[in-house]
């Protein structure tokens, strides 16, 4: 069996001190102001010799298990972007991650429960669950457990939040379509008790309002998460005996359940309605006809979610805020200039 090479053997190969490589090799660099050179010539010796890190030894010195628990639904590939960007952090910071599918309060409860047994050190929560969220939170607050709540918002400063600013990217929307001459304008919203519901429909609102358009409750159509909701909503707005010639979805995924109705029943997209969705999904800019959108970056708001996660776990004695992004209009095929009075 080869020998295990030490911090003291790379330190000795490299020139520096023991300190120095465990700075380096754990992550510390940039806050103990070694330079990027020092760290290059450090971290090529170190693979050059073999050198790994022994986690569990590491976990036993430190107390902690450097591993961070990320609750998402395999049910929806919307999150897929936000894991891969705090999946990018937490490899960067010499973090495991170990994912949980959670759609109910079983699955929350095992989260809590792997705290408690030391098992993770803190908890990555990704969007809003159905059901069981208050009963979950509360016993996040009483067992004092670190989580940072990614896309989604809790009520409870305690616990912060990363997301993009919903209200806005509802406001982008319609001030988008308003733009283009029209003001029957419908919002198919998933569930308004989903805070994230509430502000974009709150984001749709404001647009109406400075416009001067009155508020039509008709053309609003609370839904479920799927595209077979937002086919079912389109299919009732165009029932109604002045239909809209503009929607705002709450998301892609109704969007495109709307485009589908639209197309069944032979109403043109964008020419006899112009449709926008909120995310930006990766088919979106394949749909037919590609599909204008509210782009939030999902990466980004993973990477800097793990990020604080990490730096909580690291210094608990920080002030932790909220951190919020700003969304962007994504103009594609789907809508278009009104060209007839409504």
């Amino acid at each position: 069996m080869a020998a295990t090479v030490t911090m003291s053997e790379i330190g000795k190969r490299a020139g520096v001190t023991k300190a120095t490589v465990s700075y380096v090799l754990n992550n510390k660099a940039e806050k103990m102001a070694v330079s990027k050179q020092t760290c290059k010539k450090v971290t090529k010796i170190a693979q050059e010799m073999g050198y790994a890190t022994n986690h569990i030894a590491r976990c036993f010195r430190e107390k902690k298990s450097h591993t961070v628990c990320m609750l998402s639904s395999s049910r929806n590939n919307f999150y897929s972007p936000l894991r891969f960007g705090a999946e990018r952090l937490l490899k960067e910071t010499s973090y495991l991650s170990y994912l949980l599918d959670a759609d109910d309060i079983e699955d929350l409860e095992r989260a809590i429960r792997l705290f408690t047994e030391h098992r993770v050190d803190g908890i990555l929560l990704l969007g809003h669950r159905s059901h069981g969220e208050e009963e979950f939170f509360g016993s996040v607050l009483k067992r004092n457990v670190p989580i940072v709540f990614l896309h989604g918002h809790y009520h409870d400063s305690r616990i912060p939040c990363v997301e993009v600013d919903n209200v806005k990217g509802g406001l982008l929307a319609t001030q988008h379509l308003i733009s283009l001459g029209h003001r029957r304008i419908a919002f198919i919203t998933g569930p308004l008790h989903n805070l994230e519901a509430q502000q974009r429909y709150n984001g749709y609102r404001q647009a109406l309002e400075q416009a001067e358009i009155s508020l039509d409750s008709t053309l609003v159509v609370e839904c479920g998460w799927h595209h077979e909701d937002g086919y079912q909503a389109l299919n009732r707005l165009l029932r109604e005996t002045l239909p809209p010639t503009a929607v705002f979805c709450f998301s892609d995924l109704i969007a495109y359940g709307a485009l589908k109705a639209a197309f069944e029943v032979g109403v043109s997209v964008p020419k006899d309605i112009s449709i926008i969705g909120f995310d930006d999904r990766d088919y979106s800019e394949c749909s037919c006809p590609a599909l204008t959108t509210i782009r939030q970056p999902g990466e980004k708001i993973g990477y800097e979610g793990a990020k604080l996660l990490v730096n909580m776990l690291e210094n608990s004695e920080m002030v932790v805020k909220p951190v919020v992004f700003e969304p962007e209009l994504i103009l594609r095929d789907s809508t278009r200039k009104l060209t007839f009075n409504a």
